[in-house]
């Protein structure tokens, strides 16, 4: 791999000769772009965006880290907010914007149209679909899968465990299409919100939520009935 060298295409840009950039790319200052990194035609890359480092990990991190061939792919007209990090390996789908501090791990993907908003965390192999909305301060855990138009709120945070279970194996969460969680929700291992389903704020998920119930507390428990089962 390549090391970022100094580049006189903006202010304190730091680029790899191994990354590709594409027509009307704006970038700002004290950018890092590292090796293997494709960025797409009309990109906005603002200040201080660090995009395609290589993970580092703990001795007992329970992720492996990517290859030399799993490189970062930033499609057209994508937003990256000033201070974001996008690993390598992940993926940003057409039109999104990835908000200010902002950090997108390894094998991530994010849909098109997408925005997330400011410091939002998103883990390894978690998957967004197309138009999503993740607000500030969010933390979706690693392989969290999200379908297309949910909106995911503040503070909310999934995880792929369950209290007490340590040495369990890691179960995704799974937010399906057009689905609402609400300001500071914690989801666990395993569980599946239904499409067009509702979290309540400050809920604890521990339990599926079937497709368009209402759901809130701690534990969270319906509140409205499935108008589908």
């Amino acid at each position: 791999m390549r090391a970022p060298v100094a580049s006189d295409l903006a202010p304190g840009l730091a680029l790899s000769p191994g990354a590709t950039l594409g027509r009307d790319v704006v970038l700002g200052a004290n950018v890092v772009i590292h090796d293997g990194v494709t960025i797409g035609d009309g990109c906005e890359i603002a200040d201080g965006a660090v995009l395609g480092r290589a993970p580092r990990f703990g001795p007992r991190s329970r992720w492996s880290g990517v290859a030399d061939t799993d490189l970062l792919t930033i499609e057209a007209g994508v937003t990256i907010a000033p201070g974001a990090i996008v690993m390598a390996g992940a993926r940003i789908r057409a039109g999104a914007i990835v908000g200010n501090h902002a950090a997108v791990r390894e094998g991530a993907v994010i849909g098109p149209e997408s925005v997330l908003g400011h410091c939002v965390s998103i883990g390894p192999e978690t998957r967004l679909g197309a138009r999503v909305r993740v607000f500030n301060n969010t933390v979706l855990g690693p392989l969290t899968l999200v379908e297309d138009e949910v909106d995911v709120a503040v503070n909310v945070s999934t995880t792929t465990r369950s209290w007490g279970a340590d040495d369990a194996p890691d179960r995704p969460v799974v937010l399906r299409r057009g689905c609402r969680v609400g300001t500071a929700a914690v989801l666990m291992g395993g569980v599946e919100v239904g499409a067009g389903a509702v979290v309540g704020a400050c809920s604890l998920v521990d339990a599926d939520v079937p497709a368009g119930a209402v759901v809130a507390g701690t534990p969270a428990r319906a509140i409205r009935r499935s108008e589908r089962g």
